[in-house]
């Protein structure tokens, strides 16, 4: 089983998340980070569940309508989600692989 660790960057992602969704209700947004939370505890067993973007280190999950961006560290057998962006986003720029 892989360690999972959620980046600086990721845990200020879920907090606009839920700030964002709680204008809909607090219900609803709780429901929806956790939601995405355990979509990413499926990463400790299958690190390589997600696509792999391309060109980049990083692999991805559909959490619908958010993205979970991660890497896999193989020889500290850890995943490192990265950040937790809008798939309506431009996210190759969020994450800076365009410009």
């Amino acid at each position: 089983m892989y360690n999972l660790k959620f980046s600086e960057e990721s845990k200020m992602d879920i907090d606009e998340i839920r700030r964002y969704i709680s204008k809909d209700g607090i219900d609803i947004a709780n429901k929806q980070i956790r939601k995405m939370r355990a979509k990413a505890k499926t990463l400790r067993d299958f690190p390589n569940l997600g696509k792999k973007l391309e060109g980049t280190d990083y692999r991805f999950l559909v959490s619908a309508p958010y993205l979970i961006f991660y890497r896999v560290h193989e020889r500290q057998m850890r995943v490192e989600v990265a950040r937790i962006l809008d798939g309506r986003r431009d996210y190759m720029k969020v994450l800076k692989f365009t410009k």
